[in-house]
């Protein structure tokens, strides 16, 4: 008998309900496999944890019932014309109306605690049936439908965040929606929309068709990525790969370097399988718009993430010196007010002054996709040295807050700039109510 056969007899072996050469082929599985039986303590434990919860239940409603029945048996005789099953139901149907509400509410309340016990004692039966085998990967975060199955031939169905997968499970996401998953070995696994992959084993993973980005974590086991057209082996940590299912494979590598058939691909290069034969290797150009779809799981993750101020700094570098450059800036405002932030820490940081050009064209891009709450940088900004700079966050404040304090682009290019750059600072202190100053203006 194995795992697979003996998973849908657990419950009616606990239960005593197996015939005896079925019973016996049980025991002699569960003599030899360590992990069934460890499932099968676990949940005979669980249903132990189940009847004591619901003990004190069962004596309360015993005597519950007991008191209507010494309540009709107290009363004054009344002539009954019948006593029927009929009438004993009705009796204590007006017994039950009789009861005071103190009574009522310690019933409501003791009902909630067993149906709360009951959620409980589910959860931890499908931990244990995920512990059962080993849980390989979670769900961290996803910005639309993701579904999973235990097997190849099972049914989908839709998981959560935090959502735990075991080895050999199945992840599909629909067609437009991204995720991330942290793995059990420190990897993250984010997959593009309309993709799906199996998560075989620990830092083993077939992609069976879309597109998956891989940040390895460092191991002395080998991390594999298989497709029907070749297998790929993680040397290093950031991987790109678009599988279309029986045409080519192509794998991008962002950091590190990878192994694919006899080829070995450095950082900064990609590689083709087409028809199962592997292609020499050429350079990647622009990778941060190769893998920009990343960039919507990125911005999950928070405004201050440290991948996102490296992604919107290489997309800055990329604007001027490329005939792309009108992509690389729509990237960006496609960000959102999530680029807020790494747009005014570069602005801010002593490496942008080496490249006056592109530290305009961050103040630019900011002054229009900044939202409210940069108001207090904006102040801050407002200040710098560089009169360009200066213009397009007085541009920025006029956006968000309406407001010139009469101060036009004049007075921003003159020599005496900080006269306007004070104004703006004794209005923000001015509306200190609308527009918190944060203890830290680089945060």
């Amino acid at each position: 008998m194995t795992c697979a056969e003996f998973e849908p007899r657990l419950g009616a072996h606990l239960d005593g309900q197996l015939a005896g050469d079925e019973r016996a082929a049980v025991d002699a599985h569960l003599a030899s496999c360590d992990a069934c039986r460890q499932a099968l303590e676990g949940i005979r434990a669980q249903h132990q944890v189940l009847e004591e919860a619901f003990a004190s239940d069962r004596r309360a409603n015993e005597a519950l019932a007991g008191r209507v029945v010494d309540a009709f048996r107290g009363r004054p005789r009344r002539r009954l014309w019948f006593i029927s099953g009929a009438a004993a139901a009705a009796a204590l149907l007006l017994g039950l109306l009789l009861l005071r509400e103190r009574e009522l509410s310690q019933l409501r309340g003791r009902l909630a605690r067993s149906e709360e016990s009951c959620r409980a004692l589910e959860e931890q039966l499908r931990c244990a049936a995920i512990g059962a085998k080993t849980q390989v990967a979670r769900l961290s975060v996803a910005t639309g439908a993701v579904e999973s199955r235990a097997r190849a031939d099972g049914e989908w169905e839709a998981v959560g965040p935090g959502g735990g997968l075991p080895e050999g499970a199945w992840v599909r996401t629909a067609p437009r929606s991204k995720c991330s998953f942290d793995c059990s070995d420190g990897t993250e696994l984010r997959l593009n929309g309309a993709t799906e992959i199996c998560l075989e084993k620990p830092r083993a993973v077939r992609l069976a068709r879309g597109e998956m980005f891989t940040r390895v974590a460092h191991d002395p086991a080998r991390f594999t990525v298989t497709t029907d057209q070749a297998t790929i082996e993680a040397l290093g940590t950031q991987l790109n790969i678009v599988h279309r299912p029986s045409e080519s494979t192509v794998l991008t590598v962002i950091e590190g370097s990878a192994r694919m058939g006899a080829q070995t691909i450095a950082s900064g290069y990609l590689c083709k399988v087409v028809g199962g034969k592997v292609q020499a290797p050429v350079p990647a150009h622009q990778l941060a718009l190769l893998t920009k779809w990343v960039n919507e799981i990125v911005a999950l993750k928070g405004k201050d993430s440290p991948e996102l101020q490296i992604r919107v700094n290489e997309l800055l570098a990329q604007i001027g010196r490329t005939k792309m450059e009108h992509l690389v800036e729509a990237e960006i405002r496609a960000l959102g007010d999530h680029a807020a932030l790494p747009l005014t820490r570069y602005i801010q940081s002593p490496e942008s002054r080496k490249d006056g050009n592109r530290r305009r064209d961050a103040a630019r891009i900011l002054a229009d996709i900044a939202s409210s709450p940069s108001v207090p940088d904006f102040v801050a900004l407002v200040g710098d040295e560089d009169p360009q700079v200066r213009l397009e966050i007085a541009r920025g404040l006029q956006r968000l807050t309406g407001q010139t304090l009469g101060l036009g682009e004049k007075d921003w290019t003159a020599q005496d700039f900080a006269r306007g750059a004070d104004a703006w600072k004794k209005w923000l202190q001015a509306n200190e109510s609308t527009w918190s100053v944060p203890s830290n203006p680089k945060k």
